[in-house]
């Protein structure tokens, strides 16, 4: 019993971490502008590649274990055999992933705002934009002004 619990703990600290690894994703399409569709497949992508768990063997599955991990130690050993069937398992999760999306969509469960701009601050408005350039008053503008040694 005392190693399962610290199989269930490890799996707790592991699911913890792959929130704030998810919400990083998430974080990494700030180049985004809307949140459509594909927004929606990146991020689901990302809970497929962070959260999907694989068998440590492929005759027994009593133990699970991270994906991607198990991926990479199944390649740095060049076992083919083991690296076909995690990739049935991730193929198996994308489809599924694939599938939610696609019933969210479908049922207008996902919104399709434009990401919200950075509000500006008070002082920043106040000031104008800085550019004395810009602003038709300030006589000063024209004025070169000589570096002081």
């Amino acid at each position: 019993m005392e190693g399962l619990m610290e199989y269930t703990h490890a799996w707790s600290i592991y699911v913890a971490a792959g929130l704030v690894a998810l919400w990083c994703w998430g974080r990494m399409a700030f180049w985004v502008k809307h949140y459509g569709l594909g927004y929606h497949l990146f991020s689901a992508v990302g809970a497929v590649l962070i959260f999907t768990p694989v068998p440590v063997d492929m005759m027994s599955s009593d133990y699970l274990a991270p994906g991607f991990l198990a991926v990479a130690l199944a390649y740095l050993g060049h076992d083919q055999a083991l690296l076909g069937y995690y990739g049935v398992w991730y193929l198996v999760t994308l489809v599924i992933a694939l599938v939610v999306v696609a019933a969210a969509a479908a049922a207008g469960l996902m919104p399709s705002r434009p990401r919200k701009a950075p509000a500006k601050s008070a002082e920043h408005n106040a000031a104008g934009s800085g550019n004395r350039s810009s602003n038709p008053v300030d006589k000063r503008s024209n004025v070169r002004r000589e570096p002081k040694f």
